[in-house]
């Protein structure tokens, strides 16, 4: 933000309850534009931090920028000019939203059919400019325990309606890297993707050229190989219980999960975990059902997590059975990671299924109040198109069948 080529605005950083180095790290950008708040109680999504900051503002226009989201430097001066000549309502920038890591997927937002918004399209709220006082005729963000689809949705569908139209810039000044499509991100924190966008986005203005040029190469290449996700919204694309879907988004991000109540110690069959293995998006694939039972394919990322419910209080041994995978080499080169190790494995055949074998230490769950996860890497993904197996063009890595944990014989934990 404080890259920006525009310089005349405020920053509000609303803190939704933190209590880590959020506000330290904020005062010590040491600029007089930027203004620090933090609600007394963490609410576990962005409608009441908005609702403070809209609360608190004293511009013209409010733009949004997610925690985990970058602008490029020249964002609001684009907006601006956009004000200037037309004094819009509401404005949506260009975003290019990104799948998980090395997955090619890609996605992008304030790109209308037709160039004009409809009740279909999404404007994530990073690209998203209104006038202040819009607020007033339309009310503010809502309470996503109130909500069956996203707050976010939800509001920007409200606004286009109270507005009757959502200008575009026409222009991609947003990168974004959905929270909600990369595992526990709120938990591991990992900004490495980010921290390389701002480095090229605040250099000298031939790298900027040249990695923005990179990022739109990255969307056609995602259009072209199958990977491109449109952020179209159906009537019938959210369902459920009012407030499921975000408390569905804050177990994906690693904030909210069910405590295991099985321990290894008190097994007496194999603990046996059938597809689908995981919730979120890109690491498998439906499921389906073959001859040797059912299965699941892995991708279109190739890391692919398995959610195993259960106490690691003794060693155990995992097993993955699977019937192989479209290039047959590569399921020799299949790997497996419990936390931060990487579990030797034994290959072999058993009847109709490929196995991997590895044991599991009481070490390899550091919090035994939360599922253990095996993340599934194959060393790349491929379409059966590519290989003259009919007209399937899904991204597919290893087809796994069930994961297991067995008792064995050896030292207990706690």
């Amino acid at each position: 933000m404080l890259a920006q080529s525009h310089a005349d605005f405020e920053v509000l950083v609303v803190g939704d309850g933190c209590t880590d180095d959020s506000e330290a790290v904020v005062r010590e950008c040491g600029d007089t534009r930027v203004r620090w708040f933090n609600l007394p109680v963490n609410t576990g999504s962005q409608w009441a931090p908005n609702n403070h900051g809209l609360a608190e503002a004293r511009g013209e226009y409010v733009a949004y920028l997610g925690h985990d989201d970058l602008w490029h430097p020249d964002h609001l001066q684009t907006a601006a000019a956009l004000i200037a000549s037309h004094r819009p309502a509401a404005i949506a920038s260009g975003v290019v939203l990104h799948g998980p890591p090395n997955s090619g997927v890609r996605a992008v937002s304030g790109v209308f059919v037709g160039g004009r918004f409809g009740p279909t399209q999404m404007v994530v709220p990073s690209g998203l400019l209104h006038h202040r006082d819009v607020i007033t005729k339309m009310g503010p963000w809502r309470d996503h325990k109130t909500l069956v689809e996203p707050v976010d949705v939800e509001f920007v569908l409200r606004l286009a309606r109270a507005v009757g139209d959502i200008t575009p810039t026409n222009r991609f000044t947003v990168l974004k890297w959905p929270s909600a499509w990369r595992r526990d991100s709120y938990r591991t924190c990992d900004v490495t993707p980010q921290a390389a966008a701002l480095a090229a986005l605040t250099s000298d203005s031939a790298t900027r050229e040249r990695f923005m040029a990179a990022e739109l190469w990255g969307v056609v290449q995602a259009a072209a190989d199958g990977l491109f996700f449109p952020t179209e919204i159906l009537p019938e694309t959210f369902s459920g219980a009012a407030g499921e879907r975000s408390l569905n988004y804050l177990v994906t991000r690693g904030l909210r999960y069910t405590a295991p109540d099985v321990r290894v110690s008190s097994l007496q069959s194999p603990f046996r975990v059938m597809p689908p293995f995981s919730t979120l998006p890109f690491e498998w694939h439906a499921r389906e059902q073959s001859p040797a039972g059912p299965f699941a394919w892995s991708g279109p990322a190739c890391r692919s997590g398995v959610d195993i419910p259960i106490h690691l209080d003794a060693v155990a041994e995992l097993v993955i059975a699977g019937t192989g995978t479209l290039v047959p080499e590569a399921w020799a080169s299949i790997t497996v990671s419990v936390g931060d190790r990487d579990v030797p494995l034994t290959r072999s055949a058993e009847g109709p299924f490929l196995t991997l074998r590895g044991l599991l230490e009481p070490s390899d769950q550091p919090d035994p109040s939360r599922p253990v996860v095996a993340i599934i890497t194959v060393p790349r993904v491929t379409r059966p198109f590519d290989h003259g197996l009919g007209v399937d063009r899904r991204w597919l890595g290893a087809a796994i069948s069930f994961v297991e944990v067995r008792a064995k014989a050896g030292r207990a934990g706690s």
